[in-house]
């Protein structure tokens, strides 16, 4: 091993399975700045491309080849993040989605890739699930065409394919994996900070808000404003691929640390906030630590909450500064609601958007199969169509019922109790087929982190983008397991080949 990577091998990690928790080596997070030149220019390029300069897109395709050619982590990383998009362009920018793109490479991945036993079932249980989904789908009224639009965020999780075919012969350190992945993490978080904070614009991830435009020639950005503005995270959701080597395989620089807290925090968005530090408090290792780091994160937020009490509210959106205090204030109200009105208020005015959809299920006797994945634009049958009394803009208040932005109650809504059956026997399934695996906890965490962030709306496993942040992790998980047991077959055969020579 070189030396260059020998800060990467962590002996005896685990020395035994009863102390190996409470004794996990970390190493520090020393990233030089070899390790930052390609993704800068790679995740600059995605942001000049999302500001429509769309001549970059013809760099693309030198950075994936250069990649694969010299470095298939870096290959990986790219490849999910440009697929995302992750706030770097609106995925309606062109006329072909990245998602579809992304389904593509992953059948293509299914087809070439020598299964294991474990992609096998994977395959099995994933094809299961694809067909009741289907199957439950055709209940509904609308066309299947129309309900294929929504449905393949539910069907995204074939992308775990993707990076396993990309090391289908290829080495796999899943420690040089992740310092790779904590680079493009922190570049995201330099970017968002940048944003809010610096130009209070939507330059540097110029996709994360979907009213305003901005382009090349003409930047959203105002920074002479005193005030961050509000940055959705729809990139910086990427770090839930990290979370694990996070708290436990890495030892952050302070500094580090200080970019991700940050630029959570300018996401100004509590239930992603919560997800992220509820996911580091759970996935510490050890019970001693989790009660420690819970008791911390506690004081944290009750700092938060005193800090967002003193700054201004704004009346008119009845949100606080930080969004913390508004947040608090919404569960507190809800002891006080006497009726549907005032419970529609709660969740950031979310269970508005349920309410009159599940009063027509109900009517329906949908509420085994649901009413099917309607699509907001496409879906024009007037048995789905509803009017919204407790939506805040009257002119909004008809539309399409679907669209609810807590994911298990859109499941309900899309499929009915079937759906939600069926959904938590496939995350059971996938759950069960790497619980023995030693890196298993990388992908409980991202499943653990995307299911809070889609109560919210943001990440959810009913999306593209939350079930390629799970797969990413899966895949990891996969990996370095196939990677172990390849070297402890080497380990084997270099031991029988001692025992034949000394015999």
């Amino acid at each position: 091993m070189t030396a260059s990577h020998s800060v990467l091998y962590i002996p005896s990690a685990f020395r035994s399975k009863r102390e190996g928790r409470r004794n996990a080596v970390r190493i520090e997070l020393d990233l030089p700045w070899e390790m930052w030149k390609t993704p800068l220019l790679f995740m600059l390029s995605l942001a000049l491309i999302g500001l429509k300069l769309f001549p970059l897109l013809l760099v693309l395709p030198i950075f994936l080849l250069k990649a694969w050619r010299s470095d298939r982590y870096n290959c990986v990383i790219m490849l999910f993040i440009l697929l995302g998009p992750f706030g770097m362009w609106s995925p309606d920018l062109f006329s072909i989605k990245t998602w579809d793109v992304g389904f593509a490479l992953s059948l293509i991945s299914v087809f070439i890739l020598k299964k294991t036993p474990v992609t096998r079932k994977i395959l099995v249980a994933y094809v299961c699930y694809v067909a009741a989904i289907v199957y439950v789908a055709t209940y509904s009224s609308e066309a299947m065409s129309v309900q294929i639009r929504i449905m393949r965020g539910y069907l995204a999780f074939i992308t775990v394919f993707i990076p396993i075919a990309i090391f289908a012969n290829k080495d796999f350190d899943i420690m040089q994996f992740m310092r790779k992945m904590m680079v493009f993490v922190l570049i995201m978080c330099i970017f968002y900070i940048l944003d809010a904070i610096v130009f209070k614009s939507l330059v540097f991830v110029p996709a994360t808000h979907s009213s305003d435009l901005s382009t090349f020639f003409s930047p959203v950005f105002n920074p002479v404003s005193l005030w961050p503005i509000r940055k959705y995270p729809q990139g910086i959701i990427i770090i839930g691929v990290a979370i694990v080597p996070i708290v436990r395989y890495f030892r952050l620089k302070k500094w580090q640390i200080a970019v991700i807290a940050v630029a959570m925090l300018s996401t100004q968005t509590f239930s992603v906030i919560m997800a992220f530090v509820f996911s580091l408090i759970l996935f510490q290792g050890s019970l001693a630590k989790v009660f420690r780091f819970a008791v911390l994160g506690a004081v944290g937020l009750a700092v938060l909450v005193a800090v967002d009490y003193v700054l201004p509210y704004d009346t008119q959106k009845k949100e606080s500064s930080l969004r913390v205090r508004s947040s608090i204030d919404q569960f507190i109200a809800l002891t006080d609601a006497v009726d549907d009105e005032d419970f529609a208020e709660f969740a950031s005015g979310r269970v508005a958007q349920f309410l009159p959809i599940l009063d027509l299920i109900e009517r329906q006797h949908k509420e085994l199969v649901g009413l099917g994945y309607l699509h907001p634009e496409h879906t024009k049958a007037a048995d789905l169509i509803i009017f919204n009394e407790y939506h805040n803009d009257i002119e909004k208040a008809e539309g399409v019922a679907t669209v609810v932005e807590i994911v298990p109650v859109q499941v309900f809504v899309d499929s009915g109790w079937a759906g939600i059956i069926i959904n938590t026997v496939f995350f059971i399934c996938i759950i069960l087929f790497v619980r023995r695996m030693r890196y298993r906890s990388v992908a409980y965490a991202a499943i653990t982190f995307c299911f809070i962030c889609g109560l919210a709306g943001f990440a959810g496993s009913n999306t593209y983008q939350g079930m390629s942040i799970i797969t990413m992790a899966y895949a990891v998980v996969l990996l370095a397991d196939k990677q172990e047991r390849k070297d402890a077959e080497k380990s084997g055969e270099n031991q029988s080949h001692r025992r034949s020579l000394i015999a």
